[in-house]
């Protein structure tokens, strides 16, 4: 009888809990448009720097149905990414990423690809050869934008020649869509409030039969989490639809204080004319508005890395004496005087010149930021004939100079 009066209870109380939660889900929408987008600004507008940390892991993939159009007999479509690990600064266009597509991430050196951008020189390294690069402006890879969390959040800026006297350091993609959707009367909020991963959530539906009608965009906003987005849905026609759904929410803090909402876990569906794929990521930290400097924008070369400086066009080694870091010893080069600094760097520094196998082996304090770049390394350089050519025009400069003014005095003694 007691164990009966126990089952009853459980019951009514499963049942409330039931009720509680449908009555939650059909609580009626009470914000509009921009009411919505005026909360996700106030939370994620004033994001201007942030450290991430992240892997983006293939879940499963499904090859189409038929072959896209245009693909080459033969090509492979069916090679999605299966894992994305992504250690990422960045302020605007600035950014340093650490990235690896291997399982098992950064745990073995070679698996790091690594590149950074300071505002005018690129640098790039890559593990595996443990070789990298150096090269004036942005180098227009992917690898510059990448950054999973704000794919996943819609925080991707851009600029927009109709928004840039309210948006003059560009729009991000949510606020776009939103604000466009506004402008154009194609949005739509649902009636009711919907829950995904136990947060409430104001829906809108964003969709135009005069515009598109095959397009619609939907979101659900959590309007207690600070507008955070914890699904979208982009339908355009049969053959494209992506969904965002997270499963996971957590918040942070930034310098000042302000409480910023963001997905620990989330999924992301994709489907188009290349198949279907479903990815999982996985947020290990995410610090809004952290403060940088010029060091947070530069790589520093792991020793015995080959460099292949493309702006001054020679290649060297770091070198193990003068580990990297200790920059008190390296000399500050002005770009003007760069040429002069090499040659004399050759001419008091070299060890060993081999004509025969045309290589220079240098000992080069060298400043690797042309343009006014911070970046300095203490390096060793190999393979160029430059060193070469240079030297020999200055011995033959200079035994042109010494006959010039042997000349010279001797018609001054016969005048």
């Amino acid at each position: 009888m007691k164990v009966h009066s126990n089952y009853k209870i459980s019951l009514l109380i499963c049942i409330s809990i039931s009720l509680v939660g449908l009555a939650s889900e059909q609580q009626n929408s009470f914000l509009d448009g921009e009411a919505i987008l005026s909360g996700w600004e106030s939370s994620y507008s004033s994001i201007r720097t942030m450290r991430v940390s992240c892997v983006d892991k293939l879940l499963w993939y499904k090859e189409p149905t038929k072959k896209p159009e245009g693909i080459p007999e033969g090509a492979d479509i069916s090679k999605a990414i299966k894992y994305e690990y992504v250690e990422r600064i960045e302020q605007d266009k600035y950014y340093h990423i650490r990235y690896s597509i291997s399982e098992d991430g950064f745990d073995r050196p070679e698996n790091l690809m690594e590149h950074a951008f300071n505002g005018k020189v690129t640098q790039e390294y890559w593990g595996s050869s443990n070789y990298g690069t150096i090269e004036n402006g942005m180098t227009g890879r992917n690898v510059e934008k990448l950054n999973p969390l704000k794919k996943y959040m819609q925080l991707s800026k851009r600029n927009i020649k109709k928004y840039e006297n309210r948006y003059p350091d560009g729009i991000s993609e949510f606020a776009a869509t939103i604000r466009s959707a506004i402008d154009t009367n194609s949005i739509h909020i649902r009636p009711n409030i919907e829950s995904i991963a136990g947060q409430l959530c104001h829906v809108i539906d964003i969709y135009s039969d005069t515009i598109d009608p095959h397009r619609k965009m939907s979101f659900w906003i959590a309007h207690e989490k600070g507008m955070c987005l914890m699904k979208s849905q982009h339908l355009e026609g049969d053959d494209f639809f992506i969904e965002m759904e997270v499963q996971k929410i957590t918040s942070t803090s930034d310098q000042n204080g302000n409480i910023i909402y963001y997905p620990e876990e989330a999924t992301y569906y994709t489907n188009d004319i290349f198949g279907e794929t479903k990815y999982e990521l996985t947020v290990n930290e995410f610090v809004p508005n952290i403060a940088v400097n010029e060091n947070s924008f530069r790589i520093d070369f792991p020793p015995n890395t080959e460099v292949y400086d493309k702006i001054l066009e020679i290649s060297y080694v770091i070198d193990n004496s003068n580990p990297i870091g200790e920059l008190s010893s390296v000399t500050e080069v002005k770009p003007e005087d760069k040429a002069e600094e090499i040659i004399n760097n050759q001419i008091s520094n070299t060890k060993e010149i081999s004509t025969d196998q045309n290589q220079v082996s240098l000992e080069v304090l060298q400043n690797n930021n042309v343009e006014n770049n911070q970046n300095t390394f203490p390096v060793k350089q190999i393979g160029s004939s430059d060193g070469i050519v240079n030297f020999k025009n200055i011995l033959i400069l200079s035994v042109a100079f010494i006959l010039v003014v042997i000349l010279w005095n001797r018609h001054r003694i016969k005048l």
